[in-house]
């Protein structure tokens, strides 16, 4: 940049108490990763009224002022220098001060393990698992920095600081919304200090916790110059390091920036790394893993160049989701928990979403401006094809069966008549209509169920005839078309099939005599337990049940999203329930209970599915 007009400066000590004390360093001695030839002016200001002056100048001067800590998470620049540097690292920033018993007043500009070191001397502390991050309490706070099951907000009472022109704010604890690594801090605000209150602990103890937790941070992170993690961890069960490591991409290297073969999510500089080997190593990854695992990573780690920190943002495109949910059905509050879920999951995964609670049959103006829709309705619209029918004549890709899977699959009478013709086990039924016809040729106890309704809605054991007229009577109520069913005794399993690809298969005990409503959702009776893998058959009847599973798929026309109820008598006769053409997505859900015992995550779950499309 050009050299500092000091003729123009509004303050008429600016030269005389401040541009004699600017250095000039290179973008690589100001950050840890040490990367960045280019030459910046840099000051260290001591208190708020300086770093005000220094802002003051920067806005008169049209120059950008950077605010940094120890430069832990920042990739410098080989080329980029049209800025002054403001290192918060003396003066008030880097003073530590008891206000009273555990509470202290710490700068934004100290260092983590300083920190921890210097609340010994108070009895005081609390913070050992975060010391080896190498940040400084700024930087800790902006980005809620955590370790060992703690983050730095546990021990946040206010925080304070300046504006991007000068003027002081404060925020208190709850007045900010904390979450994994993240704040809503605003991007221009800058953080000077903040007032922390501590633990009680004993000094010994404490000191012997830091230094194990140094030894650990040794242990699994990688030695050399690095900007610590790169990427931000998808979720606290999804990190960025080990979705790296899956795509095999640890020890691959561009220039002189190498992914470390310790720790995936870390990049190390070798020796002459620059700005552009990272930003094409950085890209490599970001490409790799939409890719193959179909999410998207953010930068936690940040291009001090604007123009590389736009390029990154822009690699992939992030693709437009629209999850429908709500309807009109019985089911709408479990479509609602469901759907959710569903959006939650996937704007974690780092998608573009949007919600909509429908409320009327027809598809949003607005319909093809999203990349997929996620319809995520149980029972009508959803379940019986016909909301999927108005997406396939607008040619619009959905998650889901196709709509003439979904009819059949959702009309249990059409279901059992195509597993009759095919030779496929399914409980003695009969079709009633009215109040006046009586079971014949099936013996109770036996199972009443509306023909097209989902997540047990309506059904009903009848144990003898004293029950059967007020237990037909609740049943008509969901619908004009009952299914009467022999009762089969036995162990209850539930196998999901996406793709064609079979799902490890879930073991359902409930307390009741069947898998009912209050059994999946509302426990009055007692707590449902499910186990994968099954506890109560063999592997040979698990293969079995798969292959049914797979037949049934094929018979109905589509696996794209499957689940078949089956049981299992005391004799291996495995009898096929119903199937489900959308399995619920609430916690209590099979599908993802499925997947969690394949090590799919219900994050990776719903990204999967989106993936399909």
């Amino acid at each position: 940049m050009k050299n500092l007009d000091i003729n123009t400066a509004k303050k008429e000590n600016f030269q005389e108490i401040y541009l004699k004390k600017i250095e000039r360093k290179s973008w690589s001695e100001l950050t840890t990763f040490g990367i960045g030839s280019a030459i910046v002016d840099v000051i260290y200001p001591k208190t708020d009224n300086e770093i005000r002056d220094i802002l003051n100048y920067g806005n008169t001067k049209n120059i950008k002022v950077i605010v940094l800590g120890n430069g832990s998470n920042i990739i410098g620049s080989d080329s980029y220098s049209d800025c002054l540097v403001a290192k918060l690292t003396k003066g008030d920033f880097a003073k530590i001060e008891k206000i009273s018993d555990g509470l202290i007043k710490v700068g934004a500009g100290v260092n983590l393990k300083k920190l921890a070191n210097s609340l010994l001397n108070f009895n005081l502390g609390g913070i050992a698992s975060l010391t080896p991050i190498p940040a400084t309490v700024g930087g800790a706070i902006k980005m809620n920095a955590g370790a060992g099951g703690i983050e730095i907000v546990d021990f946040i009472s206010e925080i304070f600081g300046l504006d991007a022109v000068g003027k002081s704010w404060s925020l208190k604890k709850n007045e900010i919304n904390w979450s994994y690594r993240h704040t809503d801090i605003p991007e221009g605000f800058i953080i000077t200090g903040s007032i922390c209150k501590f633990n009680k602990v004993c000094p010994n103890e404490e000191y012997e916790l830091i230094k194990q937790a140094s030894t650990l941070r040794k242990e699994t992170s990688p030695i050399g110059k690095s900007a610590g993690c790169i990427f931000k961890n998808i979720s606290t069960e999804i990190s960025a390091g080990k979705l790296i490591d899956k795509l095999n991409l640890k020890g691959q290297s561009i220039g002189g920036i190498e992914i470390s073969s310790k720790h995936a999510n870390y990049m190390i500089n070798l020796a002459k790394g620059t700005e552009l080997d990272c930003f094409k190593l950085i890209t490599k990854v970001i490409t790799k893993v939409e890719s193959i695992k179909k999410m998207y990573l953010k930068m936690e780690a940040i291009f001090i160049n604007p123009r590389l920190r736009k390029e990154i943002s822009e690699v992939v495109k992030v693709k437009s989701i629209l999850v429908m949910m709500g309807g009109a059905s019985s089911e709408r509050a479990v479509s609602i928990i469901s759907g959710q879920a569903v959006a939650k999951a996937l704007k974690i995964a780092g998608y573009a979403v949007t919600e909509l609670d429908l409320r009327k049959l027809e598809l949003p103006m607005d319909i093809n401006e999203y990349d997929i829709v996620f319809p995520v309705f149980h029972g009508d619209w959803g379940e019986d094809g016909r909301l999927y029918d108005l997406l396939e004549r607008e040619n619009i890709p959905f998650v889901g069966c196709n709509s003439a899977t979904c009819a059949i699959v959702m009309n249990k009478v059409k279901t059992k008549q195509m597993l009759d013709k095919q030779g496929i086990l399914t409980a003695k039924y009969d079709v009633l209509c009215d109040m006046c016809k009586k079971p014949k040729q099936i013996s109770y106890p036996l199972i009443l169920k509306p023909s097209e309704e989902g997540s047990t809605v309506g059904i009903k054991y009848v144990k003898d005839s004293s029950e059967w007229d007020e237990s037909l009577k609740f049943a008509l109520q969901f619908s004009n078309e009952i299914l009467l069913e022999e009762y089969i005794s036995g162990c209850e399993i539930t196998v999901s099939v996406i793709k064609g690809k079979v799902f490890p298969i879930v073991e359902i005990q409930y307390p009741g005599k069947i898998y009912d409503y209050d059994a999946k959702y509302e426990h009055k009776f007692g707590k449902t337990q499910y186990f994968s893998p099954p506890i109560s058959i063999s592997t040979e009847l698990q293969d079995k049940a798969k292959q049914i599973a797979l037949r049934f798929c094929d018979i109905v026309g589509s696996s794209e999203i499957m689940r078949i109820d089956m049981i299992i008598t005391a004799k291996n006769e495995i009898f096929v329930i119903e199937g489900n053409t959308l399995p619920g997505f609430t916690p209590d859900s099979l599908l993802p209970k499925a997947a969690q015992a394949a090590d799919i995550s219900f994050i990776e779950l719903c990204s999967k599915l989106v993936a399909l499309k």
